[in-house]
């Protein structure tokens, strides 16, 4: 939205507050609104409003419009991209992922090089949240990060199927061997088989954040050992120390008898 949508997006918002029998907002509160759906269009944030009115009777926040629209669309949370980003470091396993969880793992790799896991986890989670603020309303692109597991890979295909994140004919390019009892199970009719192309920019991209996260991770791990070392070091200093006041406590007391 820009400034001329400010009028429209005010009379919006005074609907909401009417239909929950508030009293309207302020002029600065109507800012504060609107500063948080800049990013989307005025058509996005009444339909986040009709989304969010279907499952909830309760005065809606920003986060609740957020929510909303991505259960609606089916994208998925910031923690669960996250889960989904970290899933895919490992280069044996196969992971359907999207562009957004992509970015949002690259945006972090800054953040990993200084061995700090938490504050990764969450400078991913803002740059995903932010992505998310742009893409409200549209569902989701799965692609795939094929591992080198081949039955694993079978079965995150499959399962991607059922979840209906991948298509029939998408199954049939990156399973052209599929077992056919198993497509039978997962409701996978036979179709025509062709070779999938490799993407190789993706996998090397893909590489690349693994092994930047797998160094942070070592840096983290070994951080936390010299950590525990320096601990027992101090714990038997200390140990020492109180044995050596006991055994002079002792001495003088034998001497005193």
């Amino acid at each position: 939205m820009n400034r001329t949508d400010a009028k429209q997006f005010e009379a919006v918002l005074l609907r909401v507050y009417e239909r929950h029998n508030r009293p309207g907002p302020s002029k600065g509160l109507i800012a504060e609104w609107f500063n948080d759906f800049e990013d989307w269009s005025l058509e996005q944030f009444e339909w986040a409003l009709s989304q969010h009115r279907k499952t909830s009777q309760f005065f809606p926040q920003p986060s609740d419009l957020i929510k909303a629209v991505r259960i609606a669309t089916g994208q998925p949370s910031a923690a669960e991209a996250w889960a989904i980003a970290l899933n895919s470091l490992d280069e044996s396993k196969t992971v359907v992922i999207t562009a957004e969880i992509l970015e949002a793992l690259s945006a972090a790799r800054p953040v990993l090089d200084m061995n700090t896991p938490t504050q990764a986890k969450q400078a991913f989670e803002a740059t995903y949240n932010r992505l998310m603020m742009k893409t409200q309303g549209v569902k989701p692109k799965w692609e795939i990060s094929i591992g080198h597991d081949p039955d694993q890979r079978e079965d995150a295909i499959v399962e991607a199927f059922k979840g209906g994140l991948l298509s029939q004919s998408r199954v049939d390019l990156l399973l052209p061997n599929l077992n056919q009892e198993k497509a039978e199970v997962v409701g996978l009719l036979p179709g025509k088989v062709v070779a999938m192309p490799e993407d190789k920019t993706r996998r090397a991209n893909i590489q690349r954040l693994r092994e930047v996260i797998a160094k942070g991770q070592e840096k983290a791990k070994q951080k936390k050992q010299s950590a525990d070392l320096q601990k027992l070091a101090k714990q038997a200093e200390f140990n020492d120390k109180r044995n050596q006041a006991i055994l002079a406590i002792e001495d003088k007391s034998q001497a005193s008898q």
